[in-house]
C-alpha cells in the first residue's frame, strides 16, 4: 500500500502578502565577513568536497518566513535544519543560523533540529 503525503496551502493568505513575508537565499563565504547573496551557484563536477560545501556561507540554502526557517545543506546528505522562532519576524539573514550572544539576548534564536544526525 502506498502512503500519500499531501501539503495544502492556506487559501486565506494572498500571494503578495505571503511573498512579502518570505525570504530565500544562498550566501557565499567571504573571509571579510560580508557574505554576499547570490541567485545561483555552480561548481565543476570534479570539485573536491568540502571546497564546494565550505564556499557556501551557512553550508546551504535558507528559506524563511516569520515563524520558521529551514536550511537545506548543500552536500551529499541534503539534510534539513529547522529554525523555529520565538518571535515572528525575518531574522536568518542576520543570524544565518549562527546566533551571537547579543542576538540571543534579543531573543533572535530558535530551536535547531536535524544537526544531531550529522
Amino acid at each position: 500500500m502506498k502512503t500519500l503525503l499531501t501539503f495544502a496551502i492556506a487559501t486565506a493568505i494572498t500571494a503578495p502578502s505571503a511573498l512579502a513575508q518570505t525570504d530565500a537565499f544562498i550566501k557565499i563565504h567571504d573571509s571579510h565577513g560580508r557574505h554576499p547573496r547570490v541567485t545561483e551557484i555552480t561548481f565543476p563536477g570534479n570539485t573536491v568536497f568540502p571546497a564546494d560545501y565550505d564556499a557556501i556561507y551557512g553550508h546551504g540554502a535558507i528559506i524563511e518566513n516569520p515563524w520558521v526557517g529551514y536550511r537545506v545543506y548543500m552536500d551529499n546528505r541534503q539534510s534539513l535544519d529547522l529554525y523555529a522562532k520565538t518571535t515572528p519576524r525575518l531574522e536568518i539573514d542576520q543570524t544565518c543560523f549562527y546566533t551571537t550572544p547579543q542576538q540571543l539576548a534579543e531573543v533572535m534564536v530558535a530551536t535547531y533540529y536535524g544537526q544531531e544526525n550529522r
